[in-house]
């Protein structure tokens, strides 16, 4: 989440003027950051049901996924099963995420780990070993360099 200063600046006009009020929104906001996901029922706009969750890369919120709907069309039934699909993608956003982390260190590491057993062998152009460098769409590879 945020670092404490940065979720106090903006309340601070607010702090000044209604502690009480400030303190209620930090709850809220604390709330929201510990279970990784809120509703909205007209707080932006009038007559909008909305449900967010936190998109993250294991350590940290990378982005949220938000999904509005006219409150006609998020009756308080439905506003359940609504929440748990925002929840669910935004889940399987975070675990892609990490997953494509994961592989990009191990290419890294494989990477280095080839480069110090070939020593100097790698395409001038794009600084990759040979066989990985990107050719030009329908272009044949002379791998000889």
């Amino acid at each position: 989440g945020l670092p404490e200063h940065a979720r106090r600046e903006p309340l601070a006009p607010l702090a000044r003027a209604d502690p009480a009020a400030a303190a209620r929104v930090e709850e809220a906001v604390a709330l929201v950051a510990g279970r990784g996901w809120a509703t909205s029922e007209e707080e932006i706009d009038r007559g909008v049901w909305a449900a967010s969750a936190a998109v993250t890369d294991g350590r940290s919120t990378v982005a949220a996924l938000t999904v509005p709907s006219p409150l006609v069309r998020a009756p308080a039934a439905s506003q359940e099963m609504l929440l748990g699909q925002v929840r669910t993608a935004a889940a399987t956003l975070s675990r892609l995420i990490e997953d494509a982390q994961r592989l990009q260190r191990i290419f890294t590491d494989a990477l280095v780990r080839y480069r110090s057993t070939i020593g100097p062998l790698f395409c001038p152009h794009a600084g990759f070993p040979a066989f990985i460098r990107p050719s030009p769409r329908g272009a044949r590879h002379d791998h000889r360099y």
